[in-house]
């Protein structure tokens, strides 16, 4: 049953766009610290979770500076640590510190969003269900952590069946 805190999470765009920067470039950061910097796994491991850390260690002092900042001002912080995340990926890929720094501010994007939001939903009820607000937006997010490579994984293979093992079809003729 979903409640109207619930609700409101999952119609916060930037919630939503947030989370999928982050989840993507967690997963897509690894490889290619990996294939292209040439870490082992395990030393990628290692400077994923220090990478994280860092991303979640700046969320409580901006979450408890985002009401003098203002919402509009949140919300350019957090898009443009997405964007930048997401920059560099793209065009550094060959420096591991470059990826990992990604990392830290994709998972910074999401966790404050997560943290200024559940501020603004605790604000917005009487004192004592404040926690039960809380409560439910560090469950919501965290649900989307679980499930949201889970619903994944049948879309990446949808659309590469050669990771499947199915065999792609060949081309129609017209």
């Amino acid at each position: 049953m979903a409640t109207p805190l619930m609700a409101t999470l999952l119609r916060a765009r930037v919630f939503r766009s947030s989370a999928l920067i982050a989840f993507t470039l967690l997963f897509a950061i690894p490889r290619l610290v990996t294939e292209r910097a040439g870490w082992p796994t395990d030393s990628v491991a290692a400077g994923q979770l220090a990478a994280m850390a860092a991303g979640s260690a700046l969320t409580p002092d901006f979450a408890t500076l985002s009401p003098r900042l203002g919402r509009t001002n949140v919300r350019a912080v957090r898009f443009t640590a997405g964007v930048v995340a997401t920059a560099a990926a793209t065009f550094r890929p060959q420096r591991a510190i470059t990826l990992l720094t990604a990392i830290s501010l994709a998972f910074f994007s999401p966790t404050s969003a997560n943290g200024t939001r559940a501020l603004e939903a605790a604000s917005a009820v009487p004192g004592r269900q404040r926690p039960t607000a809380i409560g439910l937006f560090a469950y919501t997010y965290l649900m989307g952590g679980a499930l949201g490579p889970t619903l994944a994984i049948p879309l990446i293979l949808r659309q590469h069946p050669a990771v499947s093992g199915t065999p792609t079809p060949p081309p129609q003729k017209r």
